[in-house]
């Protein structure tokens, strides 16, 4: 039913129109009513994003970020979109933005495709459960989540924004940790999906569409996101707004 290379097409046709704004001077920055920066760009990859997936899929609803209303479908299967997955990084010219296209059935990520366009990135997983990294237009490789290696410890990843610092540290009083690395957007849940770090311990707020597709890229590489309570994230919560609660994302035992 659903050719990954299709959805994979889409995101770096998005990645595309990202980059052409990337190097202008004015990017057209305004603020949502939650004070969240939108620009050009976000909107940009938005229509793209959301047309090519309608035209592919029509009866399929989709959620993102940048769509006016998310309204509340009784659909069990829909797409979670996050067309520019950190924004300000993409303001600053950090260059750690992504593309996300994440599919949910029956409220759990069993498709995903998130993409680089800087580094040309491309992180997915297909109806085979197997999740791969492809770099521009080399052969893609499977990935897996590793174990944390007891002589050095965890690598740590956090959110460049967090100002959660506390809840961190007691967090990982009792772990052996080798680094903390603080990056933007998804592409860190993908670094533990390719076995280059082991935790993501996020405590503040995100939404399912940032999750979302990089999850179901986690879980195909023997990971998964949990909340505090160690249950997995579920999504299309739209009494809570579409927020996740506060997670950790690592490498299932």
């Amino acid at each position: 039913m659903f050719d990954i290379q299709e959805i994979i097409s889409i995101a770096k046709h998005a990645g595309g129109i990202i980059l052409s704004y990337y190097d202008n001077e004015e990017v057209g920055v305004n603020y949502k009513t939650n004070l969240s920066p939108v620009t050009q760009a976000d909107l940009a990859s938005n229509h793209f994003i959301c047309e090519s997936l309608t035209k592919l899929f029509p009866t399929i609803p989709i959620i993102s970020e940048e769509n006016e209303e998310n309204n509340h479908y009784s659909s069990r299967i829909f797409w979670l979109v996050d067309p520019l997955d950190a924004t300000q990084s993409f303001i600053e010219r950090r260059g750690e933005f992504t593309v996300n296209i994440g599919l949910i059935i029956d409220s759990k990520p069993v498709l995903g495709v998130v993409y680089a366009p800087l580094s040309k990135r491309i992180y997915y997983v297909d109806e085979s459960k197997i999740a791969y990294k492809q770099i521009n237009d080399q052969d893609p490789v499977a990935i897996s989540a590793r174990t944390i290696p007891a002589e050095t410890g965890a690598v740590i990843l956090t959110s460049v924004l967090s100002n959660n610092q506390g809840q961190l540290s007691l967090y990982l009083r009792n772990k052996k940790v080798d680094k903390i690395i603080p990056i933007s957007s998804s592409i860190k849940i993908c670094m533990i999906a390719e076995g280059v770090a082991d935790l993501y311990p996020r405590f503040g707020k995100t939404m399912e569409w940032d999750t979302a597709a990089a999850h179901a890229i986690l879980n195909a590489a023997g990971g998964s996101i949990q909340n505090l309570n160690g249950i997995e994230l579920s999504y299309g919560h739209f009494d809570l707004g579409y927020y996740n609660p506060e997670f950790i994302a690592l490498k299932l035992v």
